[in-house]
């Protein structure tokens, strides 16, 4: 029975992915960071849906694209997770709410925005090596249409080279 099909193949993949998470430096320091227990992650609900994004996340939970299961490798993905783990641990300490009182020219200027990718690209490192970074990097700047002196300070913001 295909993945898309099994409630059972998607829970069990979801607790893979969790306990590989939880089991990761990087996410336990991300934890830490918020002063959260990294076992609050086994609180955080992840599901799997049909969206016109990678994954988004609210106050305790976050939704994967359904597309991710066609190969059923999630693992390879799992960064889009990390991403949207630093969502849920914004709102759980109150970051988001205050955050919504302002207002971005751009996407990438939302500092909530920029913590998340940079913990993400910092993920990608760790987890897979520097090149697959880069060239995440290079493609969410060109997808955001990031030139010039921004991109050189969007790239040293995002790798954490400030």
């Amino acid at each position: 029975m295909p993945i898309h099909n099994s409630k059972k193949k998607q829970e069990d993949l979801v607790e893979q992915v969790t306990n590989l998470l939880k089991e990761h430096e990087l996410v336990r320091r991300l934890f830490r960071k918020f002063d959260i227990d990294p076992e609050y992650i086994h609180k955080i609900k992840i599901n799997f849906g049909d969206i016109g994004v990678s994954a988004k996340a609210n106050k305790d939970s976050i939704v994967v694209n359904k597309k991710f299961l066609d190969d059923g490798n999630l693992v390879d993905d799992l960064h889009y997770i990390v991403h949207e783990l630093v969502h849920v641990l914004q709102y759980l300490t109150g970051l988001i709410d205050k955050a919504k009182d302002y207002s971005f020219k751009h996407y990438l200027d939302n500092p909530l925005e920029l913590q998340a990718f940079r913990e993400q690209i910092r993920f990608i490192k760790e987890y897979k090596n520097q090149k697959e970074s880069d060239t995440y990097l290079k493609e969410l700047l060109d997808f955001h249409d990031i030139t010039g002196k921004e991109r050189a300070t969007k790239e040293r913001i995002l790798k954490d080279e400030r």
